[in-house]
């Protein structure tokens, strides 16, 4: 997570009611890593963020992979047809 700078990943963006009001929240790499607390008003909004987190949590799984793959430089050459819509 250091190397890439990727604790402040946002692993999911959404809006929910909380508190009585609607807001827009993320949810980042180092809140999971880290913890966060939510102050929620009712057993269905906390299911709403537990699945939230949950979803999260797999695309934070899905980052520490692709990072897991660097290695290195890769360089891929993209041809001025596929570049100007031409094929």
């Amino acid at each position: 997570m250091k190397k890439y700078n990727a604790d402040m990943e946002p692993l999911f963006k959404g809006t929910g009611v909380f508190l009585g009001r609607t807001i827009e929240y993320e949810i980042l790499a180092r809140n999971l890593i880290r913890g966060r607390t939510w102050n929620c008003e009712d057993v269905l909004t906390i299911m709403n963020v537990e699945e939230k987190v949950r979803t999260a949590c797999d695309n934070l799984k899905l980052i520490l992979e692709l990072m897991d793959s660097f290695g290195g430089e890769e360089v891929i050459e993209i041809s001025t047809e596929i570049i100007n819509g031409e094929t």
